[in-house]
């Protein structure tokens, strides 16, 4: 497998990340439906992780870390949120170091992922189960649920804190 054959995954998370920065580093409008939507595909996506878990007492610590860092990074950063509520639309502007380095870590960690399959791809088949079982270590799996979990619980106190700003009528010119 040559880096032409994952150039377009690399692509891919740059485009991801890029859009995350961004999204982080600016004030956003409190869209309801977007960020329903996104806890729904990201649900999803932490459903389909557990489905592949082959059940061993180290990848059930790693998956409990990662829940609790989760959610624990996401009341953290949900708290130094700030919301605007002027001119009729509710805004927010996330903490941006702790939404980079949730992200961060996830992208070093795939980038981890990804060469270690690259290289022993190129070995003999039993090494290629050994990759596969190494992958889905407690570590990747803690990292994983980190990103889910604190974006899903981030999203989720955005909506409830945005319901609980007193409305304002925009202005009238």
């Amino acid at each position: 497998m040559h880096i032409v054959s994952i150039l377009p995954l690399l692509v891919l998370i740059l485009v991801v990340v890029g859009l995350r920065a961004r999204r982080t580093m600016t004030s956003q409008p409190v869209r309801p439906t977007m960020l329903i939507v996104r806890i729904v595909i990201l649900t999803l996506l932490g459903i389909l992780l557990l489905f592949g878990l082959v059940p061993q007492i180290s990848l059930l610590v790693g998956l409990g870390i990662g829940l609790a860092a989760g959610l624990a990074l996401g009341f953290y950063s949900l708290k130094h949120t700030q919301f605007d509520n002027t001119g009729g639309e509710v805004r927010y502007k996330a903490n941006p170091y702790l939404g980079g380095l949730v992200v961060l870590l996830l992208v070093l960690r795939m980038a981890v992922d990804f060469s270690s399959i690259d290289s022993i791809l190129q070995t003999e088949a039993p090494a290629v189960h050994h990759a596969l079982q190494w992958q889905q270590g407690p570590l990747s799996l803690a990292l994983y649920f980190l990103f889910l979990t604190y974006w899903v619980f981030y999203y989720i106190g955005v909506l409830k804190k945005a319901r609980a700003l007193p409305k304002i009528p925009p202005a009238v010119s």
